[in-house]
């Protein structure tokens, strides 16, 4: 089958080097430039998927194009040695618009997703180990975009205890869930890279702090918190973030983002802050990184 039928089209940021497929349509959203930066080592690659007009398809043909974006995406990978996409950026038009039958765009996404990932690790009793680090926020654009960050290792699933893995999400949130690791903990010759997800005010599989945007703040930051403890077990575990994107609604709520993002993350070499509509309607907030730990030497 060739990986390219249909509406979708194969490409990679002209910045980065790899598997290049073809090219993106201009303007179209960007991963983070860390991921660019990542990309253009030896490590990684970095491919971009579009769906041309998705804003326009219903809810079933954007189920069927998110599969077979998913679809493609898992073609190009399968080399010798193969690439394993470790962390995956998701654009959604019109992310939580009504789709049919009760659903919103996100939610169709997600069933598309859920069923090209059953076909990808063979079994959706796979997922524990094997999925991607990833996030989907909304945007104003036409298209339905995807990039993949893709690394010959694997690395390992890191997920948060306050947090269920969204795979088991009950079916408040679609028919079928949403597909992804937390974070993925990759090793290196002189740190553990650790790619974290988009991360927000969810306890269990529940928003909370609905409309407060500071006790939001508070709760994303305690979640990351978490997941770079249980990567690296250090004493202070923001001090690890290396990079992070923001991700808000809300006009007026970005210099106090701006404020506690800054304040709270001493190390940071790159920020960026983006406003996106969210996967959820209650959320004001989503942050997603990347940290790092350096390995300690034994002498000789």
């Amino acid at each position: 089958m060739d990986c390219l039928d249909g509406p979708v089209i194969a490409a990679v940021p002209r910045a980065a080097r790899g598997i290049e497929i073809g090219r993106p349509r201009e303007g179209a959203p960007q991963p983070p430039a860390w991921a660019v930066e990542l990309a253009n080592s030896k490590r990684f690659t970095l491919i971009g998927l579009s769906v041309p007009g998705a804003v326009a398809l219903d809810g079933v043909e954007l189920e069927q194009a998110t599969t077979q974006a998913y679809d493609a995406l898992a073609c190009r990978l399968r080399q010798d040695p193969p690439w394993h996409a470790v962390r995956i950026w998701n654009f959604v038009p019109g992310i939580l618009l009504p789709a049919g039958e009760g659903l919103d765009r996100y939610m169709r996404f997600n069933a598309g997703r859920y069923r090209a990932f059953c076909r990808w690790f063979r079994g959706a009793e796979h997922f524990d180990r094997l999925l991607p680090v990833a996030s989907a926020v909304g945007d104003t654009g036409d298209d339905l975009v995807i990039h993949a960050l893709c690394c010959r290792s694997k690395g390992a699933t890191i997920e948060n205890p306050r947090q269920h893995a969204p795979h088991y999400y009950s079916r408040r949130f679609g028919p079928l869930p949403p597909c992804f690791a937390r974070a993925r903990l990759l090793d290196g010759d002189r740190e553990k890279l650790l790619l974290v997800g988009g991360t927000a005010s969810v306890r269990g599989e529940d928003t909370v702090h609905v409309g407060d945007l500071t006790a939001q703040l508070a709760e994303t930051f305690d979640n990351l918190a978490v997941i770079t403890h249980r990567a690296y077990r250090v004493d202070q575990p923001l001090d690890s973030y290396r990079a992070l994107r923001a991700y808000y609604v809300r006009d007026h709520d970005l210099p106090r983002i701006k404020a506690a993002v800054l304040d709270r993350f001493p190390r940071l070499r790159c920020v960026q802050f983006v406003q996106a509509n969210l996967c959820r309607a209650d959320l004001l907030i989503e942050i997603e990184g990347l940290a790092a730990h350096s390995i300690a030497r034994r002498g000789r």
